[in-house]
């Protein structure tokens, strides 16, 4: 019996001690797009500097290795991201091999100047096939065929 007892013990503390080490999601967090080239590398040019566009990736409960990524430029945009190969030794660092679930967005019609960027935000989000996260640098770039989004880290948001 205290065999049994002292079983159900140690199994009880290896799966509490197992959930306590899970890594957070590497890739979490707020960032402010800074940069969007189109597929020959040009940038598109942003409808005033001193706008700021947020970019935000928040963990799937249930799934590592799928994310949400939101994006609002005039309209919100979103899709989900799924993770296949990673390489990440630091949790705050990495890349990743990525595929990008159809992009959605509500239809609003913004003003024009953001109307522009969208459409090609449009274009290069579901042709996203790498992600890189630079903790040094504080920025992630998003890369496909299409395109290309850097964003800066936002430290304020930024989940450890």
């Amino acid at each position: 019996m205290n065999s049994w007892l002292l079983l159900f013990l140690w199994a009880i503390v290896s799966l509490a001690g197992t959930a306590m080490a899970a890594p957070a999601p590497w890739l979490e967090g707020t960032y402010d797009l800074v940069r969007v080239t189109d597929s020959d590398d040009h940038e598109v040019a942003w409808p005033r500097e001193d706008q700021t566009f947020t970019l935000r990736l928040t963990s799937v409960p249930d799934d590592p290795d799928t994310y949400r990524l939101h994006v609002k430029i005039g309209n919100n945009m979103g899709c989900g991201v799924h993770v296949h190969t990673a390489t990440t030794d630091d949790p705050r660092s990495g890349q990743a091999t990525v595929t990008l679930e159809p992009v959605h967005s509500t239809m609003m019609m913004p003003p024009e100047e953001l109307f522009k960027l969208e459409m090609v935000l449009s274009r290069v989000l579901p042709q996203i096939t790498s992600i890189e996260l630079d903790a040094a640098q504080q920025r992630l770039t998003l890369r496909g065929a299409q395109g290309t989004l850097v964003a800066r880290t936002n430290v304020e948001t930024k989940v450890p």
